[in-house]
């Protein structure tokens, strides 16, 4: 959309705190995002107990509205949204395969450009099934529905949606090890799907907003997480984004349910 290149264009920077690390490309706008899961267990979650996580996530954003400005849209110069959104995750195990994770999250979040506070909430729950198939081999499918809002300081505008998430992974053990720990390998795909439709960036005449998307993936990891910082790292996974109007390359550290 030409609009885009307005100079009264206003991206919506809820974006930075949802859609995890990548590059996103929507119309003529560049969204480039990384997202630090600084999480601390509460309770440790076991076959006998219950686990309650203490969520930290911190979430840096910048977005391109210039298409003509190539170094400044794949390698952004300067910080545009920071956001921290502290929240408390439950995992409940159904039975030894389903997992439950309902999760509540409240923030806030700046915008450094436009010099705007905002406060961020986001709620809901995950599912999580888990089959080892074989000795090499495991399924995972995943979903998940949530719900998030953001409204700015003083009179600014607000803006909420729903989204309902489905994936699936597919791991196979390698006869690679590092140290004591095994490599394995994995390739996931997943489908996220906004209830109503996420208005990602606006101008007065034409909204852009995202239904969809679907993502492709393949991922690396070990058999046992590495502890970095309050980060648990297992894996880490890149994956192919793409939506109506909208294509991505994403970055992760594994299965997101």
């Amino acid at each position: 959309s030409e609009d885009l290149g307005l100079v009264d264009s206003e991206p919506n920077y809820m974006f930075a705190a949802v859609l995890g690390s990548g590059v996103y490309r929507v119309e003529d706008a560049t969204l480039t995002t990384v997202r630090i899961p600084f999480s601390k267990s509460l309770r440790e979650f076991t076959d006998e107990d219950d686990g309650v996580t203490l969520l930290l996530p911190v979430t840096v954003g910048y977005v391109s509205l210039d298409p003509d400005d190539l170094i400044d849209k794949w390698l952004p110069t300067e910080l545009g949204t920071l956001s921290f959104i502290p929240g408390i995750e439950y995992q409940h195990a159904v039975n030894e395969e389903l997992v439950l994770k309902p999760f509540a999250q409240l923030g806030a979040g700046y915008d450094f450009e436009n010099d705007i506070l905002s406060g961020l909430v986001v709620g809901g729950g995950r599912a999580l099934w888990t089959k080892q198939v074989t000795n090499e081999w495991q399924i995972q499918l995943g979903s998940s529905l949530q719900w998030a809002a953001g409204w700015q300081e003083g009179d600014g505008p607000s803006s909420s949606f729903g989204l309902f998430e489905l994936g699936a992974d597919f791991r196979r053990d390698l006869p690679i090890c590092i140290g004591e720990k095994q490599l394995n390998g994995s390739v996931f795909g997943r489908w996220r799907q906004f209830i109503n439709d996420w208005n990602i960036a606006h101008t007065p005449n034409d909204p852009i907003n995202i239904d969809a998307l679907y993502e492709l993936g393949i991922s690396v990891g070990v058999n046992e997480a590495y502890d970095i910082y309050g980060m648990q790292l297992s894996r880490l996974s890149i994956a192919y984004v793409w939506g109506e109007g909208t294509k991505a390359v994403s970055f992760g550290m594994g299965f997101p349910f």
